[in-house]
């Protein structure tokens, strides 16, 4: 559990090193050029809409942190538009086509007032789909990806399908346990599904895309009886 949530800090920290504090330094600097331009009577407004424009892409990037974390849709629409929302934000702006289909059994548990997922479960599940989708996102090179949303027996299921350039998974993991490789999004992912005593099955192939399916029984989601 500390692993898994030193991972999501070290992801958190990435972001605002690499976008925010960057935004930041070059929204500085600008400041710095307009009061020497000032100071030589040089200022124009078109630097101070420059300043303006560096200001809104700073806000949005925060505004992007913050929806990552908790994203507004998961409150208001449910955990079917939040997933819609990660596969339009993480693959449908790189061009990767998506199919999201949630089966009539998934939905029902959903909606069904004698057994309710609390808001908690509910995050536990969107942060396990989130994880498996942002590691697509960055690392399959996929042109399609298929994800499924499903309730069979007394557990949820969820199946996440690339055509993608794979991997050997085996050794991917490998490489992971010993600190030379990429591959932590998928130990992270394994660590969440492990919590909520779940399984992960990852079937992947170099040139060959990859599969994975997740399953975690209704036992370990805090099912609530209304």
């Amino acid at each position: 559990m500390i692993r898994a949530q030193e991972e999501e800090r070290k992801r958190i920290a990435r972001e605002l090193h690499d976008e925010t504090s960057q935004s930041i330094a070059a929204l500085g600097m600008s400041i710095e050029i307009a009061a020497i331009a000032l100071k030589e009577n040089a200022l124009t407004p078109e630097k101070i809409y420059e300043l303006r424009a560096k200001v809104s892409q700073l806000i949005e990037g925060i505004n992007r942190l913050i929806q990552d974390l908790r994203p507004p849709v998961l409150d208001d629409l449910g955990l079917e538009s939040a997933v819609r929302w990660l596969l339009e934000r993480h693959l449908a702006v790189k061009g990767v086509t998506y199919q999201l289909y949630s089966s009539e059994e998934f939905q029902k548990l959903l909606d069904n007032s004698e057994t309710v997922l609390d808001d908690k479960t509910i995050f536990r599940l969107f942060r396990i789909i989130q994880e498996t989708i942002i590691n697509v996102s960055k690392h399959a090179h996929a042109k399609n990806v298929r994800v499924s949303l499903s309730y069979e027996g007394p557990a949820v299921k969820v199946d996440i399908n690339d055509d993608g350039v794979g991997c050997d998974v085996h050794t991917v993991f490998q490489e992971a346990d010993m600190g030379t490789s990429a591959g932590y999004g998928l130990v992270g992912l394994k660590e969440r599904v492990a919590l909520l005593e779940g399984t992960v099955d990852i079937t992947s192939h170099p040139g060959k895309g990859t599969g994975i399916t997740i399953i975690i029984p209704l036992s370990s989601l805090e099912v609530q009886d209304v």
